[in-house]
């Protein structure tokens, strides 16, 4: 059984998320040539057949948003077989119908990095997978980093992250529960607010506070001085700092929050506006939550559709052609003292 108000919750989120990562699939690279003299270069490009999507325990014991997140993307690039991965414990009516609404294949009952040994190199019981993705403790975690190589992974989910850029005309309230929101995910998640008004941090620093010790039973791990960043910038300056530390998620409720985002060249996921909290992104906008973390976001993007296509090469050449280029060829592989891709070519020629 479950709560209605819920299922709908869940129907409405998987159809924002599907219909965002379809729109992503029309505008990806599709398979290409282009031939030109006899010759014809191109790439072709596919889904990875088979993946397992780790889905958590944690102190609900149930993520069913982790489900529609990381299975509607990789349904939508066409990969065939779709399993889930979860500890027993885990098996709710919630995650359930999740899994139903995102068309898993399969949910099977077990968790810990023994799963991803199992699905990385498949057991009697577990089907090898291609690819292991989804969030999971810090064993899960190094189970991926040690196994990256036998099966290919999203990507190494670190601490949960946000950052603010912010000014005099920002609301204080939205500004702490944007941050408490980030900070009660875990004891090791972080918030960092840039903004150039003293009075709005000095408020928002209080409202946070405040709601922390009426909290301290239910959330303990919040904590101002442990978790939480507040810094008096310029703009410029909190630019730059973003840009350093390229945040998981960015807001950024500022009187020219638009044109700052050009200026943005590090971050997973950028909300523009007061009335974009992370929370709509977390569960229900569209693109995927699954994010890079600790910085990685100079250099990888969060999960999407192309996560799961690769990309293979295509070559052929006629005989014209690869007399023409034969010289070019024969050469390049002498001068690296391979002699055999040399005369690979010249028998041809």
């Amino acid at each position: 059984k479950i709560d209605t108000n819920l299922k709908h919750a869940i129907n409405h989120a998987a159809e924002n998320i599907e219909f965002f990562h379809k729109c992503e699939r029309n505008k990806i690279t599709k398979s290409w040539k282009y031939s030109n003299k006899g010759k014809t270069v191109g790439q072709i490009v596919k889904p990875v057949e088979t993946i397992c999507v780790y889905i958590a325990g944690g102190k609900y014991a149930y993520y069913p948003s982790i489900v529609l997140m990381t299975v509607i993307p990789a349904r939508i690039a066409g990969v065939k077989n779709i399993y889930i991965a979860t500890p027993p414990a885990n098996i709710t009516p919630s995650v359930l119908y999740a899994a139903k609404a995102a068309k898993v294949d399969k949910v099977f009952r077990v968790g810990g990095p023994q799963a991803i040994a199992g699905f990385a190199f498949g057991t009697e019981a577990l089907p090898k997978a291609d690819m292991i993705i989804g969030p999971g403790s810090s064993y899960v975690t190094e189970a991926k980093r040690q196994l990256f190589g036998n099966v290919g992974i999203d990507l190494i989910a670190g601490p949960s992250e946000v950052a603010l850029i912010c000014d005099s005309s920002s609301n204080p309230v939205y500004i702490a529960y944007d941050l408490l929101a980030q900070i009660e995910h875990a004891p090791d998640a972080k918030g960092y607010l840039y903004c150039d008004s003293k009075r709005v941090i000095e408020k928002v620093k209080k409202l946070i506070e405040k709601e922390i010790k009426k909290n301290k039973e239910d959330i303990p791990h919040l904590s101002v001085k442990r978790q939480i960043i507040m810094d008096c910038c310029s703009l410029q300056q909190s630019i730059d700092k973003v840009n350093k530390i390229a945040p998981e998620h960015l807001q950024i409720m500022h009187r020219g929050a638009k044109s700052i985002v050009s200026k943005i060249k590090n971050a997973g996921a950028v909300f523009i506006g007061k009335y974009s909290p992370v929370a709509a992104g977390d569960y229900y906008a569209g693109p995927s939550h699954t994010l890079p973390t600790a910085g990685t976001a100079r250099f990888s993007s969060g999960l999407s559709v192309q996560t799961f296509m690769k990309k293979t090469s295509y070559i052929e050449y006629d005989n014209k052609a690869l007399k023409r280029d034969s010289k070019d060829i024969i050469q390049l592989a002498y001068t690296e003292g391979l002699r055999m891709h040399g005369k690979s070519v010249k028998v041809r020629t």
